[in-house]
């Protein structure tokens, strides 16, 4: 059977995972008064805390419980409190890259689609508007043009003739 401070450390553990970040700091407020050498907690606890300070100290103290945490060294480097340390960096074969997955997925549909349609079809449709549009445009203006014609009047004012 776990202990209190056991059951109570997984509660604030489960608590920080769901995002509930005040719960969590009080349970592991109360198992840092309980158990204060415990660098688990203090590294717990610098997740679950609002400033950068506070987070600061929580790492300071856990490296300072345990100097061999490589999370609490990672932490304060992260935060810009240590210098970088190349034996900490992760291989670059061991680093996800989510991005390269998202890549060859595209790269197997050569040819997306849009509402269902292939792009050869978007061309036709667009082409096909494009026609339209110009024949009612070419339509409307053809008429104008025809409704504002000038009608030739033969008036009866004498005309000059030449002298």
């Amino acid at each position: 059977m776990p202990s209190p401070e056991e059951t109570m450390f997984n509660e604030a553990v489960t608590a920080l995972k769901k995002g509930d970040k005040a719960r969590a700091r009080d349970l592991l407020t109360r198992l840092i008064k309980r158990v204060p050498t415990q660098p688990d907690i203090w590294l717990w606890m610098s997740a679950a805390v609002e400033t950068r300070r506070e987070r600061v100290y929580c790492l300071k103290e856990a490296l300072r419980l345990d100097p061999t945490n490589r999370t609490a060294r990672h932490g304060l480097i992260l935060a810009g409190e240590l210098p970088p340390d190349p034996t900490l960096a992760i291989p670059p074969e061991l680093q996800r890259r989510n991005w390269e997955s998202q890549l060859a997925a595209l790269q197997v549909q050569p040819e997306r689609e849009l509402l269902g349609l292939s792009w050869k079809q978007i061309a036709l449709y667009a082409a096909a508007a494009v026609v339209v549009i110009a024949l009612v445009t070419v339509g409307i203006l053809g008429l104008r043009q025809r409704s504002t014609q000038r009608v030739f009047i033969p008036s009866s004012v004498p005309t000059y003739g030449p002298t």
